[in-house]
C-alpha cells in the first residue's frame, strides 16, 4: 500500500511541476538541475537539454518573457527557484 501512496504522491507532484503556470527551477552550486516548461518559456530557453547545467548567473542577463496562466490569462512573471546546497 505504501508503494501505491508513493506513486500517487509522485503523480501529483509531477502534475504540479508540469502544469504549473509558475516557472520553477532546481539549482545547486554546479548549475541548473531541472526546470519546468514555464521556466523555459520565461527564461527564453528552447529545451531542458540546453538549460541543464547552466549556472545561475547565466540567467542574469536574459530578457524575461511573460508567461500566461490563471483565469484572467494575464502575463505573469513568477519564478520559483529551489537551491540545493551541500
Amino acid at each position: 500500500m505504501a508503494h501505491g501512496m508513493q506513486t500517487s504522491s509522485d503523480q501529483k507532484l509531477k502534475a504540479i511541476w508540469e502544469l504549473a503556470g509558475d516557472a520553477m527551477v532546481f539549482l545547486d552550486e554546479d548549475g541548473l538541475l531541472d526546470c519546468n516548461d514555464a521556466a523555459l518559456q520565461l527564461l527564453g530557453i528552447d529545451s531542458r537539454e540546453h538549460a541543464i547545467g547552466l549556472p545561475l548567473h547565466a540567467f542574469a542577463h536574459r530578457q524575461i518573457r511573460p508567461t500566461r496562466g490563471g483565469s484572467s490569462d494575464q502575463p505573469r512573471h513568477s519564478l520559483l527557484i529551489v537551491c540545493r546546497l551541500r
